[in-house]
């Protein structure tokens, strides 16, 4: 239901339009009336209207006033101006403050109520627009925090900061540390994509109430489906970094006797600066490693042990495959895959420990599944239990041939999603970043790749596949296409025009025009004289 505040020095008119329509019928209810301006003010405040009726003519502030206060303090309130004829001016001028609309008195319900089903489709989607632009932050945080401890970190210290401040987080000077929480078999107990985001969020909101850090406390999902936390830490206050210890081990407690499964908690120290984060969850990444020996559902703190120094292996590898997985790039995926494996052989790894890198390498295929929205069971089959088949293989050799197939099938699926993947919505949200910046000459693939937090090569490679363009080839498509607009116009100069499209020099405007469309900006306008 839409709120609506009813604005009017007289009684009998306020009566007349709480009782003319069923206004629950319509979407609306009546949350306030009031008899001057300076009482609506106080009405407003208290009931946060979705809708002010307002007469212009009234005592101590009139209408007109009382409008230009409610827009400045509540610039998405819509605003129906009530008026007589004699006021009739008045109405229009108000129009140019931001008033939605007028209706003269004397009306009938007939005419109140088609300004209303126009006032709610704008209430509408103003509703849709916050709620995608809502989702489009969080998604960008998400991005932005995956950047953090992603080897992509390219942006410069005041350019991060910035980025913090962009999602309202405040950095300060102490030092970070990361924490990484991995659901134990997840894959095993759910295929489910929806089943796998709820116990995800279920974890991750457990994880941002128990942790009491001096200073921020970012969760987010990052790769292969676990839940990270960057957090701020006082070395200062060794006690505070012990009683977190112990409260990630209620959270493992906690989780085991309530949900009946495990989650285990790599913890990587803590490291100045915003290079830090990524060094701190690298650590974290190798301590979680450190589960085949230390078991499921335990917090693990990062040491640098035996097992760092034998040249464990590194989790960058990962990063590559998944980056790969998700351009649908199979040759490259079989190149890091032979490299995963010719490791594996000079190395001379127990058989432990690659269990755990090639359990690692079907996580990376099961968590690109889930995040293409589709099921594990739809893509590997009904009976597909990797920790089982692992074990069942004879050697080495066949050990790749099994992961090698189940890769493949993954890729394959990449072509039958349906949903939104990644790489799309990172191509749309570059997209959208172009169509409404075109006009800064200083727009460039740095300057989106910083703003989308991904790398260049990354996002050339998905534009290219997405657009079946390069990325400066759309931005001086849709460069042209609105300069054309403007030409068609005809109310601006060539000179205006290629400011407004990102061109400082007119000359070289011309130029690029003339080779896109094979006519010059004046033969343009010659042709639609």
């Amino acid at each position: 239901m839409y709120k609506v505040l009813i604005v009017d020095d007289e009684i009998l008119f306020r009566e007349y339009l709480r009782t003319v329509l069923n206004w629950e019928s319509f979407g609306f209810v009546i949350c306030g009336e009031a008899k001057n301006g300076q009482e609506a003010l106080l009405k407003a405040s208290e009931t946060r209207p979705d809708l002010a009726l307002v007469d212009i003519n009234m005592p101590i502030m009139d209408g007109i006033d009382l409008s230009t206060e409610l827009k400045e303090k509540y610039p998405n309130m819509a605003i129906v101006m009530v008026t007589g004829y004699s006021e009739f001016e008045y109405a229009r001028r108000a129009l140019k403050l931001g008033v939605e609309d007028y209706i003269l008195k004397p009306f009938n319900p007939e005419e109140l109520f088609l300004t209303l089903v126009k006032i709610k489709s704008q209430l509408q989607k103003l509703s849709e627009d916050r709620k995608v632009h809502k989702d489009q932050l969080h998604w960008l945080r998400e991005q932005f925090l995956n950047m953090l401890i992603s080897q992509d970190l390219t942006l410069k210290d005041d350019e991060l900061v910035t980025q913090f401040e962009r999602f309202g987080i405040s950095p300060s000077s102490d030092p970070y540390v990361v924490i990484t929480i991995e659901i134990d078999n997840l894959y095993q107990k759910w295929d489910s994509n929806q089943e796998i985001q709820l116990w995800k969020s279920t974890i991750s909101n457990i994880l941002s109430e128990i942790l009491t850090w001096k200073g921020h406390n970012l969760v987010f999902f990052g790769p292969e489906d676990r839940i990270i936390s960057i957090a701020q830490i006082d070395l200062g206050e060794t006690c505070a970094s012990m009683m977190e210890t112990e409260s990630l081990k209620r959270l493992c407690d906690m989780v085991k006797r309530h949900f009946k499964f495990t989650v285990t908690v790599g913890i990587g120290r803590s490291h100045d600066g915003f290079t830090g984060i990524r060094e701190s969850y690298m650590e974290a990444l190798t301590a979680l490693q450190s589960k085949l020996t230390a078991g499921n559902g335990t917090v693990i703190e990062y040491q640098d042990t035996d097992l760092t120094k034998q040249g464990f292996y590194s989790s960058v590898v990962n990063e590559k495959m998944m980056l790969a997985l998700r351009m649908n790039d199979h040759a490259e995926l079989k190149k890091h895959l032979d490299d995963v494996f010719q490791y594996i052989r000079e190395q001379r790894l127990t058989p432990d420990m690659t269990y755990v890198i090639v359990m690692g390498l079907v996580s990376l295929c099961l968590s690109h599944i889930v995040a293409n929205g589709q099921d594990i069971v739809s893509v590997l089959g009904a009976g597909f239990a990797p920790y089982q088949e692992m074990k069942r293989q004879e050697n080495l050799e066949k050990t790749y041939s099994w992961i090698e197939e189940i890769m493949s099938k993954t890729l394959k699926s990449n072509e039958e999603g349906n949903r939104t993947s990644r790489s799309k919505r990172i191509f749309n949200e570059a997209k959208l970043l172009i169509e409404q910046n075109y006009q800064d000459p200083n727009l460039s693939i740095e300057t989106i790749t910083r703003l989308v937090f991904v790398n260049g090569s990354y996002l050339r490679k998905i534009f290219n596949k997405e657009a079946e363009m390069s990325i400066s080839d759309y931005l001086t498509q849709v460069r042209m296409h609105k300069a054309k607009e403007l030409i068609i116009q005809k109310t601006h100069t060539i000179m205006t025009i290629s400011e407004k499209v990102g061109y400082n020099d007119p000359g070289y405007f011309s130029k690029c025009f003339k080779k896109y469309f094979g006519l010059s900006p004046s033969e343009v306008d010659v042709m639609n004289g």
